[in-house]
């Protein structure tokens, strides 16, 4: 805590606030449209690994989080005050820090993608401004992001590692598939059959829509879709702001839908993500030629 109390210390109304903008980029939001850009526009099979890798990192955390149930600062030591405008992304227990976790997978992964070593520096100082900020706004400790920068490197490789032979041996993608959802089951079941509550349990029956999601996305375009992401560059500034807001909208409506539908039972969350994954991964998708055979039309009237 001595660490957080010199942190503390040294706020300011704008550190404050220029933390809060750090942090956000960890934040469900901008991971899930930085995901969706590089799945939608920059590299389809790579997405598709980092979502892999992301899935498995958050399951993991979920488990350790509900294994550990270790309290935040704050609930450790009443005297310790936090940035109050944190306390909307600081929900469950502590351990590890799920915003870092994910950030590190997310920065991690791009850092793998980039070739260009500028861009290589800015995921790593993403990856290290993110962590400092949990710091800083008191709502993790040093222990809780530096393991969460640990795992997150370490599922990365993993599942880098796993989508490589899979490359000469097909089936380890599916040892990779059934992962992906017996995972988070069996973390929901020991969750329910402890009798836990809360974010955890609400977090995790998240996961697996999004889980069971994509599992139906990329077999479904495997065997049906096969679509491709190419299209001029502004056409694909259009699609992905047109699929963000497409994405976003269906989350939005599936929590007025789904959520009364089934008496506000936490298994809402999973059939409003499994039907927004579906949505964008393998509905919209089929309207990608259209972007890229209207882009080549405008870019050959303007040559």
């Amino acid at each position: 805590m001595s660490v957080l109390y010199y942190f503390e210390g040294m706020r300011t109304p704008f550190i404050n606030a220029l933390f809060l903008i750090i942090t956000y980029c960890g934040h469900e939001i901008v991971t899930i449209c930085l995901f969706l850009a590089i799945l939608w526009c920059m590299d389809k099979k790579h997405g598709y690994t980092m979502l892999y890798a992301g899935l498995f990192g958050m399951a993991l955390n979920l488990l350790l989080k509900a294994w550990f149930q270790v309290e935040r600062p704050w609930v450790k030591d009443e005297f310790f005050t936090i940035v109050e405008a944190a306390r909307a992304t600081a929900g469950g227990f502590s351990f590890p820090s799920g915003h870092t976790q994910n950030a590190t997978v997310l920065y991690s992964g791009l850092f793998v993608y980039f070739k260009n070593k500028y861009a290589k520096t800015v995921c790593v100082l993403m990856i290290l401004l993110i962590a400092f900020s949990r710091m800083y706004l008191g709502v993790h400790t040093p222990l809780d992001v530096i393991t969460a920068m640990i795992l997150g490197v370490l599922q990365l490789a993993l599942v880098l590692r796993i989508v490589r032979l899979a490359q000469k041996k097909p089936a380890a993608y599916y040892f990779l598939d059934a992962f992906t959802l017996l995972f988070p089951i069996a973390i929901l079941l020991w969750l329910t059959g402890s009798g836990q509550e809360g974010d955890e349990v609400n977090n995790i029956w998240m996961l697996l829509g999004v889980a069971s999601g994509l599992l139906s996305v990329r077999h479904g375009d495997k065997k049906f879709l096969h679509y491709d992401i190419a299209a001029p560059f502004f056409m694909q500034v259009i699609k992905l702001m047109v699929g963000l807001g497409l994405v976003f909208g269906v989350l939005k409506l599936g929590k007025w839908v789904f959520y009364p539908l089934l008496d506000y039972h936490p298994s809402a969350a999973c059939l409003r993500y499994f039907v927004a994954t579906v949505i964008g991964g393998f509905v919209y998708p089929k309207t990608f030629s259209f972007y890229r055979s209207f882009g080549d039309k405008i870019c050959k009237k303007r040559g």
